[in-house]
């Protein structure tokens, strides 16, 4: 059974890189970063709390902490399931990795015009940008029409788990670190 990726985005077309998780790992500052309108993020909390409060939502993950490939990733190790997703065109860099505020729900079919009800009553962007199904393992991201990702869950946990494992084995016992990612 597919599920369905609501895209919450409260970037109001700003798409920063500075100060990002990307900019980091390329050893970079940048010059913009990410930034919130308070009076937007009030609506989509009040609104938030009225999905949570209909039991509306199956998963929620925020997006400022890594940008949206990673909450996706997120959704994907924790959900057990593989996605694909369609983000608004634009720079890959950009849709994926910059960290304004924004969230991704996974929502129940059946639930789905409800919700966005919910945040268009609210005057907070939202939209479908995608499926989550459990028959799948494929994971794929799309940036208008160009595929930005192609992986599949089992790649993704790995790669996941591996930060862990280095930690853990400088940490801990490196030999029982290693036997636990080997098995994980």
């Amino acid at each position: 059974q597919s599920t369905f990726l609501v895209y919450v985005d409260l970037s109001k077309g700003e798409m920063p890189l500075g100060a990002t998780a990307l900019a980091q790992v390329y050893g970079q500052l940048g010059n913009t970063h990410a930034d919130a309108d308070a009076a937007l993020i009030k609506r989509f909390f009040n609104a938030m709390q009225k999905v949570v409060k209909s039991r509306k939502a199956l998963a929620y993950h925020d997006r400022a902490d890594g940008g949206i490939a990673v909450t996706l990733a997120e959704m994907a190790i924790t959900g057990g399931r593989g996605l694909i997703a369609k983000l608004p065109d634009g720079d890959a860099l950009e849709q994926l990795f910059n960290e304004q505020p924004g969230a991704v729900l996974q929502v129940a079919e059946k639930n789905v015009s409800e919700v966005l009800a919910v945040f268009k009553a609210a005057r907070v962007p939202a939209s479908v940008v995608g499926t989550a199904s459990r028959s799948s393992r494929a994971f794929e991201v799309y940036v208008g029409e160009r595929l930005a990702l192609r992986t599949d869950l089992t790649f993704i946990r790995r790669a996941w788990s591996e930060t862990t494992y280095r930690m853990q084995a400088l940490r801990d016992n490196p030999a029982s670190a290693k036997e636990e990612y080997d098995n994980g």
